[in-house]
């Protein structure tokens, strides 16, 4: 699922409200995204942020650092 240009700016503000810096990356048709410090508290809230959006399921890479949504 690819995320349209207004809702990224609405993550990337939400989560810096929350003082976590979000940066997003478009590549060849998919999208992912990158944290510069990680959490439970950081995942939990972008969890929760997506927690509205049942089609948008987000993978995290093992670290934790950066996380994408499925199709």
């Amino acid at each position: 699922m690819v995320l349209t240009l207004p809702e990224i700016s609405a993550l990337k503000s939400a989560m810096a409200e929350q003082g976590i810096a979000v940066h997003f990356h478009n590549t060849c048709g998919s999208q992912y995204f990158t944290l510069d410090e990680t959490s439970d508290a950081i995942v939990a809230a972008i969890q929760a942020w997506f927690a509205g959006r049942p089609q948008n399921r987000l993978v995290f890479t093992p670290d934790q650092l950066g996380f994408y949504i499925l199709d």
